[in-house]
């Protein structure tokens, strides 16, 4: 176990925790994140986790509610 893989877990476990108590997304807030979600899995698929990041910060910037792309974030600091 290396040093971040404590706080890696504790990120996951607390995005999952949110997900409970987390609001629905607006129809407009799905719209505005489907691009980015789309090529986040394409660059997930092709293993390009820096990539990866990049867009689901990004992502959670404009709509830092998104859940999905909480998880996206997660898997990809994982996998970095």
């Amino acid at each position: 176990m290396n040093k971040r893989t404590p706080w890696l877990l504790g990120s996951l476990l607390l995005g999952l925790s949110g997900t409970v108590l987390a609001q629905e997304l607006t129809e407009f807030e799905r719209f505005r994140s489907y691009p980015y979600l789309d090529r986040g899995y394409r660059e997930a698929q092709k293993g390009n986790w820096k990539e990866v990041e990049r867009l689901t910060r990004h992502l959670l910037q404009r709509v830092p509610r998104n859940q999905e792309a909480q998880g996206l974030l997660a898997q990809s600091l994982a996998k970095q």
